[in-house]
């Protein structure tokens, strides 16, 4: 048995795969498909761009035309790592960017990938995972559908709140089955061999106006709140699952993924300060400034999560206008990463309502990807 400390520290080179799904960026999404249900995958690499882009489920799903429609109008560029890059680092990568497949580099060569489900299979050697309940990493209010909800209804859900999983209830909430992105794929946007005599290559298929009630999965996996999570894993990769419902009373409380269960290695990743900069503001409340300033540095601590590369935060403040004895503060809050700035602007007669004014603006901006 490992932990989950040593195996956040291990590296890329322990778990990288050779055997990935790849197709070429002049293929049409049509052939792509053929290619996930043969190889039971999510995900695929573009194996001749460089560097190397990635397509998935999630993409496919936009697509209403797979025969005219190529591989290189919704492929977009992963991030990569390195045969020394940190399991936690990686696990990083994939939550944040909500992508399964990693492309592993070496010398400007993809020479294998890191998968989602292979940090599940080792975690689920971790002893002290069963420390975790299903409750302490369950993603809470579900977005449902009925039997009787379109597929062409359903797809649109899942694009708009970029989803891939949907219980499916009854009028009274409770759970009787599941539709996933790969149901609506495999079923609305149908490859040239599954399609029937008198279909037309790549129209709207009558398929957007039937019910769901035949493609979902009236046998959902389900566990409870206090159920262990290295049962859950455990349970996952034996049944070939991609999520996990919580179910409280018959009814669908909330669900766990593969995702939520590698985001617990990506604690381990070093606490990294980032160094925040207030200028401006001589004469003021220095107690109220650096308030402002520990306030600023939790939301720069919450933007490296979307921004791994940020740098700096420099924040100038000014006395824009006074009115007899009342002034009107202005305050510029500028980021920094190596290749950008992003930049945002409070105004007001309150030092403190503006300093509160910017910290909510940043974090927005930060969280922006």
């Amino acid at each position: 048995m490992s932990s989950i400390r040593s195996l956040a520290y291990s590296s890329a080179r322990e778990i990288f795969e050779t055997d990935y799904p790849g197709i070429s960026h002049s293929e049409n999404v049509s052939k792509l498909i053929s290619l996930l249900q043969t190889s039971g995958s999510y995900e695929a690499l573009v194996t001749n761009d460089y560097p190397p882009k990635l397509v998935t489920v999630r993409d496919v799903l936009k697509v209403t035309h797979p025969e005219r429609t190529s591989v290189s109008r919704i492929s977009f560029r992963p991030p990569s790592v390195s045969f020394d890059t940190p399991i936690y680092d990686a696990s990083l990568k994939l939550v944040h960017n909500r992508i399964r497949i990693l492309p592993v580099m070496e010398k400007e060569s993809v020479v294998g990938v890191v998968r989602q489900t292979k940090i599940l299979e080792k975690m689920a050697d971790c002893d002290d995972l069963k420390t975790f309940f299903s409750e302490d990493l369950m993603v809470e209010n579900l977005v449902t559908v009925s039997s009787d909800s379109l597929v062409g209804a359903v797809r649109s859900i899942m694009l708009k709140n970029g989803i891939s999983h949907a219980p499916v209830v009854d009028q009274d909430g409770k759970l009787k089955g599941i539709i996933t992105a790969k149901d609506l794929v495999w079923h609305f946007v149908k490859p040239r061999e599954s399609m029937r005599v008198g279909e037309k290559t790549g129209e709207k298929i009558r398929l957007l106006e039937m019910r769901i009630r035949g493609l979902t999965d009236k046998n959902p996996f389900q566990v409870m709140r206090r159920t262990s999570i290295l049962n859950v894993v455990r349970e996952m990769i034996a049944g070939k699952k991609s999520y996990s419902l919580v179910v409280e009373k018959h009814k669908p409380i909330g669900i766990i993924t593969p995702r939520d269960v590698i985001s617990l290695l990506t604690e381990f990743r070093p606490k990294i300060q980032i160094p925040v900069y207030i200028v401006g503001f001589k004469g003021q409340d220095e107690g109220l400034v650096q308030s402002a300033k520990r306030k600023i540095e939790r939301v720069a601590r919450r933007g490296l999560k979307m921004h791994p590369d940020l740098r700096e935060i420099v924040v100038h403040g000014k006395v824009s206008s006074v009115t007899g004895e009342r002034r009107r503060f202005t305050i510029k809050a500028r980021a920094y990463t190596p290749s950008s700035m992003m930049a945002v602007t409070a105004k007001g007669w309150s030092l403190l309502t503006v300093f509160d004014e910017i910290c909510e603006k940043l974090d927005r901006r930060l969280r922006r990807t």
